[in-house]
């Protein structure tokens, strides 16, 4: 994947269309706020935030040279609920939707529209399961991620002889730096 495209439900936006991307992301998804007012007390009570909302992409797309009917194909692509895989980190995806029809940007004397697409994403990205074989001893797993994360550990057996006394220890990431 080219780092100026993006791809999503599958479709990469510069093998399909030719389309390159800017997109402006925030820092860190909002958290959400756990606040309440109280009757003839200033401010707020705070209950303390432990969770994000939902995170917004903007991605701004140059679409040179399409007619209309393009544009009516890139929106029928761009409809629905897929993995987005941003150019610049291809090995991880956000769970995104378009919920916003974008204005489409007309320039009369080119044949340039712009246009802004603002992707509804799961507040953390995420990377597709890894697998492993096992080894004897030990087997170090590195979980690089910044959000709680499930992890889901599947051990198979693919000899014919059983086994017998496996031992699993987790550790868990500490929060800081």
């Amino acid at each position: 994947m080219k780092a100026s495209s993006f791809t999503f439900k599958g479709v990469n936006s510069f093998d399909k269309f030719g389309i390159r991307y800017q997109k402006v992301d925030k820092f860190l998804p909002p958290k959400r706020a756990r606040k309440l007012e109280i009757p003839n007390r200033n401010g707020l009570y705070d209950f303390g935030s432990k969770s994000y909302n939902e995170r917004i992409i903007k991605v701004t797309i140059d679409i040179k040279d399409m007619t209309r009917a393009d544009t009516r194909e890139i929106a029928y692509w761009l409809s629905g609920k897929g993995k987005l895989y941003l150019g610049d980190e291809p090995d991880k995806y956000y769970m995104a939707e378009c919920y916003f029809s974008p204005d489409l940007n007309d320039y009369p004397l080119g044949k340039l529209r712009v246009v802004d697409i603002e992707f509804t994403c799961e507040p953390f990205a995420y990377r597709e399961y890894k697998s492993r074989e096992l080894v004897q001893g030990v087997n170090e797993l590195h979980y690089a991620g910044t959000a709680q994360a499930p992890c889901r550990i599947e051990i198979r057996n693919k000899s014919k002889t059983s086994t017998a006394n496996k031992v699993i220890i987790t550790t868990q990431r500490k929060r800081g730096i």
